[in-house]
């Protein structure tokens, strides 16, 4: 059952009322806005864009008004957004803003899937096999 009728909210933030976790993860960089912006608005002037680039999703928090916008384009420290991805809220200058990552969870599975069959080869397949061939070379014998 979807928690908003925001696509970005939903794509980003799968069932965190399931699981308390939210399916964004902070990126590396972070600056503030440094002018107040209004809901609707399409660019976002921050005080420091380094780092940040052309399609990065990033994160305004302002506690109580949280939401992720795209960045299409970067002039100086104006980032311009998607249109898809438009300001729904006001947020006022100083507001913490955080590159995020876009991918989600999907590098972090990769991982655990990897350590997780790790885990059965070595703690469980392989204990077996060496059973069945102490077996086998038991009723052989």
């Amino acid at each position: 059952m979807p928690y908003s009728t925001d696509e970005i909210i939903e794509q980003y933030m799968p069932d965190i009322l399931d699981h308390g976790v939210p399916g964004v993860i902070d990126g590396g960089v972070s600056t503030t806005l440094s002018a107040s912006v209004a809901a609707g608005g399409l660019s976002v002037t921050v005080a420091d864009a380094t780092g940040l680039q052309d399609d990065d999703f990033v994160r305004i928090d302002s506690n109580s008004n949280v939401e992720i916008v795209q960045v299409s384009s970067i002039a100086t420290n104006t980032l311009t957004l998607k249109a898809v991805t438009l300001l729904q809220k006001n947020h006022k200058s100083g507001v913490k803003l955080t590159q995020v990552d876009s991918l989600g969870f999907g590098a972090d599975h990769d991982e655990a899937k990897d350590d997780i069959d790790k885990i059965i080869e070595v703690k469980w397949f392989k204990p077996r096999v060496r059973a069945f061939r102490e077996g086998y070379r038991a009723l052989r014998r």
